[in-house]
């Protein structure tokens, strides 16, 4: 039952992390939105020039998707802005 304990402990620890990291998302959704806006940009317009669907930009700036690294490097240099950038400012609660 070691092992059990283990998983239960790791598991839990994991669930703590992604509380935490939570709001980190959840301001990073808002700052591509305020940046997309502030660029006059549609979801489209920005899916469009990320080569990401719609969809993708809609689910992240929503809350209901989190933005991973993958899509941010992506959407981030579209916004003129470096996904380094966007992590730093999310971190830091400075939208």
């Amino acid at each position: 039952m070691i092992s059990g304990a283990r998983t239960r402990r790791e598991l839990a620890a994991r669930r703590k992390t992604f509380r935490e990291l939570a709001p980190v998302y959840g301001r990073i959704a808002s700052y591509l939105r305020h940046r997309r806006l502030a660029l006059g940009w549609s979801q489209m317009d920005l899916a469009r020039a990320a080569g990401v669907s719609s969809s993708t930009i809609s689910l992240i700036e929503s809350g209901q998707n989190r933005c991973s690294l993958e899509v941010l490097l992506l959407i981030a240099p579209r916004l003129r802005v470096s996904p380094e950038h966007v992590i730093a400012i999310a971190r830091k609660g400075d939208l």
